[in-house]
């Protein structure tokens, strides 16, 4: 089982993916970037944290939280534009 994670550029044509294709994939479990308040949260700590204040639970945190989301033996796929940077 993989996770991937589509790096949407702005303006490209993303949301028309993670409206009508991503979610219609066979074997593939479409985790909608926008639709979980906890993926975007730890995501955009960990873009935005410096080495300093990094968390190392965090990345488990995600992880876990990754793994639980999981459906039989589909991958995971992950699309966001905030991937790209502002």
């Amino acid at each position: 089982m993989k996770t991937y994670i589509h790096i949407g550029n702005h303006k490209a044509g993303s949301t028309y993916f993670q409206k009508n294709i991503f979610p219609n994939i066979k074997n593939i479990n479409y985790l909608g970037f926008y639709d979980s308040k906890y993926l975007i949260e730890e995501i955009r700590y960990i873009q935005t944290c410096s080495e300093l204040f990094y968390k190392k639970e965090k990345i488990v945190n995600l992880e876990s939280f990754l793994k639980k989301s999981k459906k039989k033996k589909e991958d995971i796929l992950i699309s966001s534009e905030a991937f790209s940077g502002s």
